[in-house]
């Protein structure tokens, strides 16, 4: 009995397929993808530094 393996697809094929979802949802297409947002404070970077040292 020969049992076919399934081939798992490229990294190449896979990165492909997930920018032309990104084409799709951009285009506002009905696309089953996942959107996250993060919010990123705003830091006085000078005042942080020289509170340091």
């Amino acid at each position: 009995m020969n049992k076919q393996m399934k081939k798992k697809p490229s990294a190449g094929s896979r990165i492909i397929a997930s920018l032309k979802e990104v084409v799709d949802w951009v285009e506002g297409n009905d696309v089953a993808v996942r959107v996250s947002s993060v919010e990123v404070p705003v830091i006085d970077v000078k005042a942080t530094r020289q509170g340091l040292g």
